[in-house]
C-alpha cells in the first residue's frame, strides 16, 4: 500500500504541474525538472507531432534544440516498426532496442548520441488524439546507467505524463463568462474546463486527485445547471461564441429550426 501511495503522490504532483502551467512548453519545463529530481538525467527531449505533415513541437534540455527540430523526423524514420513498437506506451532503455549492430547506421547515434557522449537513454512514445508523443532522458556517464527501478518509476508515472500532455495539448477554450452566468462552483468550473478539453471522468479524477464518483456527481450538477443531457451538448454550449445565459442555453440554438 505504501508503494501505491507514493505513486499516487508523484502522479498527483505531475497533475498539479499540468494544471498550473500556462502552456505546453512551460508544462514540459516543469515536468522535466521534476523528473530530473526524481530520476536524474543529463540530457532530455520531449516532443509531439500533430500529423505526418505537421511541424514538431519540441523541448530539449542539454541537446541542441535547433538540431533536433530539424532532424528528429529523419531520426525516427530510420527506425524499424519493431523498434518503435517496443517503446509504444512503455518505457525502455536504448540497450533493449535498437540492436547494437544497427547503431552505426543510424543518424540518431552518429549525429546526436555520440557527440553528446550519451552512455544510455530511456524513451517512450505513444499516440493519442492530437498526434504522436514521446520523451527521451539520457545519461552521459557521471550518474551511471538507469537502474531497473528508475525505469519502473518512469513507467508508473507515464499515465500521469500522458494525461498532462493531453490536457495541455487540447485547445484551451475560455469558459469563464459562461461559467459566471451558469453559477458554477470553483470545482465545477475546473471539471467543465477539463470536459471542454476532451477528458473523461476517470481522467479528470486523475488530474484533480479526486474519486471518479466525485467527478460524476459534479458532472451531474453541471448538466443540471447547463440544462443539457450530454457532454457534446455541454461542450457546444460552453465553447460556442454565441454562448448564452441559463434558461436560454441549448434550446437557443434550435428554436429557429423547431419553429420552421
Amino acid at each position: 500500500m505504501g508503494g501505491l501511495d507514493a505513486v499516487e503522490r508523484r502522479s498527483g504532483t505531475i497533475a498539479e504541474l499540468a494544471l498550473g502551467a500556462k502552456d505546453r512548453r512551460a508544462w514540459r519545463v516543469s515536468l522535466l525538472g521534476y523528473l530530473d529530481r526524481a530520476i536524474g538525467f543529463d540530457l532530455a527531449s520531449m516532443q509531439n507531432a500533430d500529423g505526418p505533415t505537421e511541424s514538431t513541437d519540441l523541448l530539449a534540455i542539454g541537446y541542441d534544440e535547433s538540431y533536433l527540430r530539424a532532424n528528429i523526423d529523419r531520426h525516427i524514420a530510420e527506425l524499424e516498426a519493431s523498434e518503435l513498437g517496443a517503446a509504444m506506451n512503455r518505457v525502455v532503455r536504448d540497450t533493449e532496442t535498437p540492436a547494437f549492430t544497427r547503431r552505426d547506421r543510424l543518424a540518431m547515434y552518429r549525429e546526436l548520441m555520440a557527440p553528446n557522449r550519451v552512455r544510455e537513454f530511456v524513451t517512450t512514445i505513444w499516440t493519442a488524439r492530437g498526434g504522436a508523443f514521446g520523451f527521451n532522458l539520457a545519461r552521459t556517464g557521471a550518474r551511471g546507467r538507469f537502474s531497473s527501478r528508475d525505469v519502473e518509476r518512469l513507467a508508473e508515472l507515464l499515465p500521469a505524463i500522458q494525461l498532462g500532455e493531453a490536457y495541455l495539448g487540447c485547445g484551451r477554450p475560455s469558459i469563464s463568462a459562461w461559467a459566471d452566468d451558469t453559477k458554477l462552483s470553483r470545482r465545477e468550473r475546473e471539471i467543465a474546463g477539463l470536459i471542454a478539453r476532451g477528458l473523461q471522468n476517470r481522467e479528470i479524477a486523475g488530474v484533480l486527485r479526486v474519486s471518479a464518483n466525485t467527478v460524476r456527481n459534479h458532472v451531474a450538477q453541471i448538466f443540471r445547471k447547463a440544462a443539457v443531457t450530454t457532454r457534446t451538448e455541454l461542450v457546444f454550449v460552453m465553447t460556442s461564441p454565441e454562448a448564452v445565459a441559463p434558461g436560454e442555453r441549448w434550446h437557443h440554438f434550435f428554436d429557429g429550426v423547431v419553429r420552421r
